[in-house]
């Protein structure tokens, strides 16, 4: 007899496995938090097994990335708090960087980010693969092993079920 559910969990296993290299590849594993996130459920009901997957909210802007247009800041404009700035803050720190040095790199990633957006230009051209988005969407998109298992898995299904209907008649 075939598990459904114990293959949906292989090929799950798979897809995060891939989802978690990717993101490792891109260079998005400061603190390991949206690593450590990724996770998944599986829910199976009368006539299907359906997977989901989860993360901390902001993966979808690592996997995405974010326009120029779209950056929450500009400059000399005597705003008072930023979450975007405090969050650059408390990323050069965890550095090692010291408050002033923090504030000095802080306004001026937020000056690139707002000319390059989000992955900047720069930090593309530092990774092996030159991609800092799509961490997601190139591993659910692209023709992976377990796509392939899939495409299998639903050929057996259906010749299982044929079978069941041929011996009941």
């Amino acid at each position: 007899m075939i598990n459904e559910k114990e293959i949906i969990e292989i090929i799950s296993d798979l897809i995060k496995q891939d989802i978690s290299t990717k993101l490792k590849e891109q260079g998005h594993n400061n603190t390991g938090s949206l690593l450590n996130s990724i996770s998944y459920k599986i829910t199976q009901t009368a006539d299907s097994i359906i997977t989901d997957f989860y993360m901390n909210n902001y993966g979808n802007i690592v996997d995405f990335g974010v326009r120029a247009n779209r950056i929450p800041y500009r400059r000399g404009s005597g705003a008072k708090k930023s979450k975007y700035i405090d969050g650059l803050i408390n990323y050069f720190q965890s550095k090692g960087l010291s408050d002033a040095e923090s504030k000095r790199a802080t306004f001026a990633t937020a000056n690139v980010h707002k000319q390059d957006g989000m992955p900047t230009k720069a930090s593309k051209k530092k990774k092996k693969t030159g991609e800092r988005t799509g961490f997601i969407t190139k591993v659910i998109d692209s023709d992976n092993p377990y796509n392939i298992m899939l495409h299998e898995f639903g050929l057996k299904i259906d010749t299982y079920i044929d079978d069941l209907i041929n011996n009941l008649t």
